[in-house]
């Protein structure tokens, strides 16, 4: 299971919250917001779905679980804030910054590992808005433009409304804060709308795709066709069945060697059983001895 901060790793169950909703209505809100938000919620673990409701209900002034139930169902705004704050994700460009200067050397060593040239794929799963997208995008225009290796980032999430802005490749002017001078090139700043945009040929690198990670036609478009695939600050807020799942299918969409990047905090338990082997705290890589059988073992 993957932990992070305070989480209990051997815990799915709500604490001091459980007690403010009964299990018939906790039920009710999740079927409301699984149809709501296009997946099944309840892969998430419960105290997070709890302090999600109890933030919807406050902003929404729902006086009872009843009215937030029917605002999910019947209400635009409803529906809306509910598939905005359940679906998780990275935000901001080149969060945790000591990380990247160690993602920035394993994906150095990927070209010499390579048997061919026919570059460099990376998946970031649940995308959110782009930014991680774009600051891997930069890192990787450094890296492998000079040497004329083709790359390309591919982003998913379910939400459709940020898949469209990431698309779009425009964020608030605040966000330059966020991006290391060194890779300031990669934006260009509009003072006409008062934004930053990601500079054209990096966006042209880069796809945004609306899906599900927890689907199991990811195997099918994406099988053993990756290099890298970036996984972080998500499975923290997943069962520990689930997230143990979603590893087992992402291993499978790794070329041998291809490395999964996940969270600050966050590791997998008994890695090597679904043929990964941890290289450095939070990057794992797929052991190019492991079968499919063993990786998918524990599914």
């Amino acid at each position: 299971m993957v932990v992070s901060g305070s989480f209990n790793p051997n815990c799915d169950e709500p604490n001091e919250l459980s007690a403010s909703i009964s299990d018939e209505y906790l039920t009710r809100l999740i079927d409301a917001a699984s149809i709501a938000v296009g997946i099944d919620v309840s892969i998430y673990r419960t105290d997070h779905l709890l302090r999600r409701f109890e933030k919807a209900k406050k902003r929404l002034k729902s006086k009872t679980w009843s009215e937030l139930i029917d605002a999910i169902k019947n209400d635009e705004s409803g529906r809306k804030l509910i598939t905005d704050m359940l679906p998780v994700g990275t935000g901001g460009f080149f969060r945790d910054l000591k990380q990247y200067e160690i993602f920035e050397s394993l994906l150095t060593a990927l070209p010499c590992r390579k048997e061919s040239q026919e570059g460099i794929r990376i998946l970031s799963a649940g995308c959110g808005t782009g930014e991680e997208a774009y600051s891997i995008a930069m890192l990787a225009d450094r890296l492998f433009t000079p040497l004329r290796l083709n790359w390309e980032v591919i982003g998913i999430d379910i939400n459709e409304d940020r898949i469209s802005q990431a698309d779009d490749g425009c964020y608030k002017a605040d966000a330059i804060k966020e991006i290391p001078g060194e890779f300031q090139n990669g934006i260009i700043v509009s003072t006409a709308r008062s934004n930053i945009a990601i500079r054209d040929d990096i966006r042209a690198n880069c796809t945004f795709i609306k899906g599900n990670i927890f689907l199991d036609d990811m195997v099918d478009n994406y099988n053993g066709a990756l290099d890298v695939i970036t996984l972080r600050y998500i499975s923290v807020y997943l069962k520990a069945k689930v997230a143990r799942k979603i590893f087992c299918g992402l291993a499978k969409l790794l070329k041998p060697g291809g490395i999964i990047w996940l969270g600050e905090g966050e590791y997998i338990e008994n890695c090597t059983q679904i043929g990964l082997r941890m290289i450095e705290p939070a990057f794992y890589e797929r052991d190019a001895n492991a079968g499919d059988s063993i990786i998918f073992l524990q599914k």
